[in-house]
């Protein structure tokens, strides 16, 4: 989509906000502008006339506008966690207008990773680790202080964005996913249309005690990419696509295919899982939340990127609890 195009679209998401806004506020604009007409009819003719209605109007503006507060109170509140740690131009595109509209208090809660993964050295990628699970301490804190409704946008590595999912694994979350254009926000929501059928696919040595799980959703995943693999399962859409997710009820179908794959491994006598996987972030956040360390074992999640070498360079373990050591780091071109 051009420039012009996605501007056209920021402006009119912008337009509808205000409007709704302005609509809230238009009583108290009338009232103002009446008050202080007649306070200046009351100065300028001497009379108190005048000046009792403007202090009149002012204070059923007060009035009006403290009504507005207790409603505001009593309306849901909505706890916004943006995830960036590519650009954080998407995530700052504004809500859709319905949003405004339902919500009394919109708090916002920034994991800004940028200036660390500009360049994923070990360095900066134990900083980058870190800074996330402050971010997933505060999330905890404001959710347990007060009840929110938790919605998330991201535009985020993928080992991040799982580690995320495992960590608020007890929240119901409501997704938006930047378009494709990236100029605005589309919630995920439940719908009954019918979606693609996630795959499986079995590449398993049997005494093999390492699985490797590939989960092609957005994109098809090489093989080839993916050093000394001889023994994966694979998770696929027949047609991937990057906007594959269209409802709540497809993350759970999908989520759970990968739950009943973890729940085996116990049985089967698996030690480790490596996930690696390409598709939309909701998707990753959703499998994060569905494992549970106590009872599946390792997990990593690995980080694709063509600059690398291997392309999956780096991974990092599922836990619930911040170690330099859960980052493990494959890349012979690494910078410390």
């Amino acid at each position: 989509m051009s420039t012009n195009n996605k501007n056209k679209i920021n402006i009119l998401e912008h337009y509808k906000i205000l409007r709704y806004f302005e609509k809230q506020r238009s009583l108290e604009g009338l009232c103002g502008f009446s008050a202080f007409i007649c306070l200046c009819l009351g100065f300028k003719e001497s009379s108190s006339f005048y000046i009792v209605i403007a202090l009149g109007i002012i204070v059923s503006l007060c009035g009006i506008r403290f009504v507005r507060w207790l409603l505001s109170r009593k309306r849901a509140k909505l706890l916004l966690i943006k995830c960036t740690s590519f650009t954080d131009t998407e995530c700052n595109q504004p809500l859709p207008a319905y949003i405004y509209e339902n919500y009394g208090i919109i708090k916002e809660i920034n994991i800004n990773q940028c200036k660390f993964t500009k360049n994923n050295s070990v360095t900066n990628l134990v900083k980058s680790y870190k800074k996330l699970q402050k971010g997933i301490n505060k999330v905890c804190k404001k959710t347990l202080k007060s009840q929110y409704d938790v919605s998330l946008c991201a535009r985020y590595h993928i080992p991040f964005m799982f580690y995320l999912g495992c960590n608020l694994s007890t929240l119901h979350i409501k997704f938006f996913e930047v378009s494709r254009c990236g100029c605005k926000l589309i919630e995920i929501k439940s719908s009954s249309k019918n979606f693609p059928t996630l795959n499986i696919s079995n590449h398993v040595d049997k005494d093999e005690q390492i699985l490797n799980i590939l989960i092609s959703v957005s994109l098809k995943i090489n093989p080839n990419d993916i050093p000394n693999l001889s023994s994966y399962t694979e998770l696929f859409l027949d047609e991937p696509c990057f906007d594959a997710i269209i409802s709540n009820e497809q993350l759970e179908d999908y989520s759970s295919k990968l739950f009943n794959i973890l729940n085996n491994c116990q049985k089967n006598h698996i030690r480790r899982v490596n996930i690696y996987y390409a598709g939309p972030m909701s998707l990753a956040f959703k499998l994060g939340q569905i494992v549970k360390l106590t009872m599946h074992p390792e997990i990593y999640v690995y980080n694709f990127s063509n600059f690398d070498s291997p392309k999956y360079g780096w991974a990092l373990r599922l836990s619930n609890s911040f170690d330099k050591s859960n980052i493990e780091d494959q890349r012979v071109n690494k910078d410390v």
